[in-house]
């Protein structure tokens, strides 16, 4: 299948311009000279983003101002912080540092929008082949949940995920083949891991993406080892940069921590092993093979933090988690927001309960290799 389209650079360009005047928009009425967010994240997010740029030491996420005298220790990553850090570090010379903090939180997110854009392009490339590029850029700006993310003041860790997720989706289907790009899905999942945990999901389908390349065609060994080696071995660098060493073997469910780089670890570790001693059995042997492995990795890493069946936030204090997290939506399983909101419920997984048996029906239909 031909993927090699040259990008309609001008396409791409106009689409998010407008995209971005029209999320602009509401900033045109006088805000009163007060910086305007999206959510409380996102101003916490700015917060940590100016104790780095006044200081404050890269694996030093504390916040010392909350939970005073004692300080908060926050799971977000630096990943996230630096370039909005940059930012303001850039603009604070010439617009003062009130200005250049307001300036860079409206600026960030549409930039990122243009990343978004552009991959959303290359993915459709490798979906569907040449000459899908006008819905490939059209069809994200029309979504609001999109659009809410990438809205100027966002800038909490979500549109960062979305980019990494959309990367790590185009890096695992051309990974069946390239290895190039099957090391940059292993960096990808990742970081996108230690930028927070709520792509798991994602991560674990890409594992099983490149675990099925092995099984279904044995010479896509190779690819699968790339991918498991980068995947476990970036964990780890990324905890190393991110954390102290007094932290190094210290387990959180809520965060990249022993437990994450222990389980990647033990997963890269699968998928090399099946790779090594299975090229010899049928493809059914292959997929129990990697199946009894993965099951294996997965109990291994329940057995060493156990703690976490109970979910990211069982390390918190119970009275803590009914405090603060008890009545936030995003912090509740689907099941529980079913039962307490339906509509909200309905339409957060409506529309990829749609997708996923759109996506059934035509696997079912297609044959070969597509």
């Amino acid at each position: 299948m031909q993927t090699s389209e040259p990008f309609n650079w001008r396409l791409i360009i106009a689409c998010w311009a407008i995209a971005a005047a029209v999320l602009f928009v509401p900033f045109i009425a006088p805000q009163g000279g007060a910086p305007r967010f999206t959510d409380t994240d996102d101003v916490m997010r700015m917060v940590t983003v100016m104790d780095l740029v006044d200081g404050q030491v890269w694996q030093d996420t504390v916040e010392h101002r909350d939970n005073a005298p004692y300080g908060a220790s926050m799971h977000w990553s630096r990943l996230v912080d630096a370039p909005i850090a940059g930012l303001i570090m850039v603009l604070r010379p010439s617009i003062g540092t009130p200005a250049a903090e307001i300036t860079a939180s409206r600026l960030w997110p549409p930039l990122m929008l243009f990343g978004l854009l552009v991959l959303s392009v290359a993915l459709c490339g490798q979906l569907l082949g040449p000459g899908h590029q006008l819905p490939a850029v059209v069809l994200p700006v029309l979504s609001i949940v999109v659009l809410g993310e990438f809205s100027p003041g966002r800038i909490d860790h979500h549109n960062v995920q979305m980019i990494l997720t959309t990367a790590l989706m185009l890096a695992t289907i051309a990974g069946r083949n390239r290895a190039v790009a099957a090391i940059a899905a292993g960096l990808l999942a990742a970081t996108s891991l230690a930028v927070g945990i709520e792509t798991l999901p994602f991560i674990l389908a890409a594992i099983i993406a490149f675990s099925l390349f092995w099984v279904r065609d044995i010479a896509a060994a190779a690819n699968t080892r790339r991918f498991a080696m980068a995947f476990a071995a970036a964990s780890a660098v990324h905890l190393v940069l991110a954390a102290p060493p007094s932290l190094y073997a210290a387990g959180a469910c809520d965060a990249l921590s022993a437990t994450y780089v222990v389980a990647a670890t033990l997963a890269g570790g699968a998928l090399l092993v099946a790779t090594l001693i299975g090229g010899s059995l049928s493809a059914t042997r292959r997929l129990v093979l990697i199946a009894l492995l993965g099951i294996t990795a997965g109990a291994i890493t329940l057995t060493l933090f156990p703690h976490c069946l109970a979910g990211p936030y069982a390390n918190l204090d119970p009275r803590m988690y009914q405090l603060l997290l008890a009545g936030i939506p995003e912090a509740q399983p689907l099941w529980v927001r079913a039962a307490t909101d339906p509509a909200a419920a309905l339409s957060f997984a409506f529309a990829p309960a749609v997708g996923l048996l759109i996506l059934v029906w035509c696997v079912a239909r297609t044959p070969g290799v597509r």
